[in-house]
């Protein structure tokens, strides 16, 4: 929907290096949402199991360049490396980044056991997903084709289980922005335990067809089948 968790107290700007991501300053006299010339909101990624509490989640507002080099002069970018996204949030080496990240719990007695992808050469763990922009294309020549909007599913590589907001932010900003981690072939899945039963639920988030499309399956036992 292009809804994001705008706190109000950061700027963001965009190097005229198109090789830069963008920059985000924390301060108390902020830009107006939508003056934030350079950047733009590019999408979410959902975490799980932060700092190994496996009924905890995370949800990262992710920012990007708006242009391929100086704002207004140059073309808009047209995937996500060339967007470079940048959580909303503080990492390790940037503890004083603006912090836009929303936190829950999973109800009724859930926890997470597992996150994997799989493009096609079986499961691969992660701890993290995103959902983001397609961004526009253009021709060879440098006119406009398409600025039709659809969500992409992206896998957050390199990214675990278990880590803090900090790393995950990292991740984010050094994830693996190639097609093999871009609409998964068979998908992304969650499996869930219950503490009370001995039931699990497994949750597939789309495939290579279906990018949003999800699937539920709920079986007994403590590893999902």
């Amino acid at each position: 929907t292009g809804v994001y968790n705008y706190t109000n107290n950061f700027q963001c700007t965009a190097p005229l290096d198109g090789s830069q991501p963008p920059d985000l300053i924390a301060q108390a006299a902020a830009n107006n949402q939508g003056a934030n010339v350079g950047c733009t909101f590019i999408g979410r990624v959902m975490q799980f199991g932060p700092s190994s509490d496996r009924t905890a989640f995370n949800t990262f507002s992710v920012v990007g360049r708006q242009y391929t080099g100086s704002p207004l002069s140059s073309a808009e970018v047209q995937n996500l490396a060339q967007a470079h996204p940048m959580p909303i949030s503080p990492t390790l080496a940037a503890p004083a980044r603006p912090n836009a990240t929303e936190s829950g719990q999973l109800g009724y007695g859930l926890q997470l056991q597992s996150i994997t992808y799989d493009n096609g050469s079986g499961p691969q763990p992660i701890g993290a997903f995103g959902f983001f922009t397609n961004f526009t294309s253009y021709s060879i020549t440098g006119s406009l084709q398409s600025s039709k909007q659809f969500t992409d599913l992206w896998a957050v590589v390199p990214s675990s289980l278990d880590k803090t907001q900090e790393d995950t932010a990292q991740a984010i900003i050094d994830m693996d922005t190639s097609a093999a981690s871009k609409n998964p072939q068979n998908g992304i899945t969650l499996c869930f335990v219950s503490a009370s039963s001995s039931q699990y639920g497994k949750i597939v988030v789309g495939d290579d067809q279906n990018r949003l499309s999800t699937q539920l399956t709920i079986g007994e036992g403590s590893v999902c089948l």
